[in-house]
């Protein structure tokens, strides 16, 4: 996947994906046109928006021509640039959500039983009623162990997390439940950003819940888009001091930041954010983050820079954070670096022998 790719896409164990780079400006150009690839796709995509809200864009394309007519002057311009930025605006879900790739996402689930994997199928209920499917592996002491609520990226389904989800349950010897985004797989609902937090907290409420699970070793794990749910439900004045520790992967400081840099276009830069309609602004939030927190990032990510991470730490309130990089590590193959999970289990080895009534000793330089 390019770090120019125009559609955000990490489905973290889906083969064979397929990406096309576009051309950066060099740094001895003063000004250079984005490439033809781009503008076709920026093309496909509104005119695939514009498909969907017709008659939204019809209207708008009538009053700017009776404008225009009748009126004359910048009234038509100012309608114009008013429909432009609300195209935007909800082109940020055709960006960003997707949940039917790779296709049939929707309708075929990978088991966990062909992994050889044991497990609950369940289904859980938001605060807004949407019901969402997921996936609990439980160890056979359950309440012996930490249990691990798997927030995944923005494409694909729970299924297509099952390969690292396996070494994260043999190695690390905890829980894991897998939930599914509304909107994704075969959970219900819409993907939305407030959407997404809601699910966060009904998977946490869930896990809290259960006699078989010890609620006072619930761990957030999140990579990518699930990084930032992760973050959000951390920061959270009711849940962050029942959360014994985050753990995010290849994440973004924000969704407007990271357009910056998936968009080679000046003009994005200029866009407000109240025209993005999916902000998710983890560098704001991390700052109310006081849990362990472990940072794990691919500094050969080819879709979220290295330094959104490196800002995250840096923000991040935690008197118990700890950054760990991958020389090696892609955006979404960072699970497969040499020392990837010996670094998780001996963070959440450390977590767990600390008791909550115990201050945490501040890491001034914790990075490796």
């Amino acid at each position: 996947m390019s770090a120019l790719q125009v559609k955000i896409q990490d489905c973290d164990s889906v083969e064979n994906s397929r990406s096309s780079r576009m051309a950066v400006p060099s740094a001895s150009a003063s000004f250079s046109l984005p490439s033809r690839t781009f503008v076709k796709t920026i093309v496909k995509l509104f005119a695939k928006l514009i498909l969907k809200l017709w008659r939204w864009a019809s209207s708008f394309v009538a009053i700017i021509f009776f404008l225009a007519w009748f009126y004359g002057g910048i009234l038509p311009y100012a309608v114009g640039f008013i429909a432009i930025m609300s195209l935007t605006y909800h082109l940020c879900d055709t960006l960003l959500y997707q949940p039917e790739i790779p296709v049939e996402s929707r309708l075929f689930i990978p088991s966990p039983a062909s992994y050889g994997l044991p497990f609950e199928s369940l289904e859980i209920h938001t605060q807004d009623r949407v019901k969402l499917h997921a996936y609990l592996l439980k160890q056979q002491n359950s309440r012996n162990g930490a249990t691990l609520i798997y927030f995944h990226g923005n494409a694909g389904n729970i299924g297509h997390r099952l390969d690292n989800s396996k070494g994260l349950f043999t190695k690390l010897t905890c829980n894991i439940l897998l939930l599914e985004y509304r909107g994704y797989g075969h959970s219900e609902g819409y993907p939305s950003e407030e959407g997404f937090y809601l699910d966060a907290q009904a998977a946490y409420d869930f896990v809290y819940n259960r006699e078989d699970l010890d609620s006072s070793k619930i761990i957030l794990f999140g990579r990518s888009l699930g990084g930032a749910v992760a973050i959000d439900l951390a920061s959270r004045c009711d849940y962050r001091d029942r959360i014994r520790a985050l753990i995010v992967e290849n994440t973004f400081t924000s969704i407007p930041d990271l357009a910056k840099v998936l968009f080679p276009v000046g003009v994005i830069r200029w866009i407000p954010r109240i025209f993005f309609k999916n902000r998710f602004e983890s560098s704001r939030k991390v700052s109310s983050v006081v849990c362990p927190t472990l940072l794990l990032s691919g500094l050969k990510d080819e879709l979220i820079p290295p330094k959104h991470m490196d800002e995250l730490f840096k923000r991040c309130s935690s008197n118990m954070k700890k950054m760990s990089r991958f020389p090696e590590g892609s955006h979404n193959d960072t699970w497969h670096c040499k020392d990837y999970m010996p670094r998780l289990s001996e963070f959440i080895k450390e977590v767990l022998s600390i008791t909550k009534e115990m201050k945490y000793d501040p890491y001034s330089d914790n990075v490796v």
